[in-house]
């Protein structure tokens, strides 16, 4: 059986860090290249400010998005349309309340990575969102915050999540849900 193997590499030239993505078989990897460019340590994550977390966290979770999408192949104006519906501020938001209301299942969060969705959530812009509530605005920027923080300090947790979260848009209580998210 032959396994397709889709490997990406994107560069971001003003900080000269390079990313690299791998599929195989649905199965999503991210990884950063050379890992002495991001904090090793939970002092120097602790030390950045959350809207930067989910400004990272936001950045990863579209790229896992995007290469989630790929396989198996379809015409792009599809791919575009999942990847947009998956990244929303309104499917982030119902992401991290099924990630709550369900936590002592399939994935346990630890009380470090429930700090770093409280401060997400604290941290959000002081402008209020234009074409959302702010409760919602909130909830997305504490995934993105909780996602940053773990893309820089537990790449395969990051992935664990991720997939997880991806996976749960398939949950019966996600399908239901779909009905109040609007479409824009």
């Amino acid at each position: 059986m032959l396994l397709l193997l889709l490997s990406t590499l994107l560069i971001d030239a003003s900080r000269g860090l390079l990313f690299s993505i791998s599929t195989i078989k649905r199965e999503c990897k991210l990884r950063l290249l050379p890992p002495e460019e991001i904090p090793h340590s939970a002092e120097e994550i602790m030390q950045m400010s959350p809207n930067t977390l989910a400004y990272i966290g936001d950045a990863a979770f579209e790229l896992f998005a995007r290469t989630h999408e790929a396989w198996p192949p379809k015409r792009l104006s599809i791919q575009q349309k999942n990847v947009v519906q998956m990244i929303r501020a309104e499917t982030q938001a119902q992401m991290l309340e099924y990630l709550l209301l369900e936590n002592n299942n399939n994935f346990q969060l630890t009380s470090t990575e429930f700090s770093y969705i409280r401060r997400g959530r604290n941290a959000s812009s002081r402008r209020g969102p234009v074409r959302m509530q702010r409760a919602v605005y909130q909830s997305a920027s504490a995934l993105e915050c909780l996602v940053g923080y773990l893309y820089l300090s537990d790449l395969d947790r990051c992935q664990k999540l991720l997939r997880h979260l991806v996976a749960s848009l398939n949950s019966p209580e996600a399908k239901s849900k779909e009905k109040d998210i609007p479409n824009d």
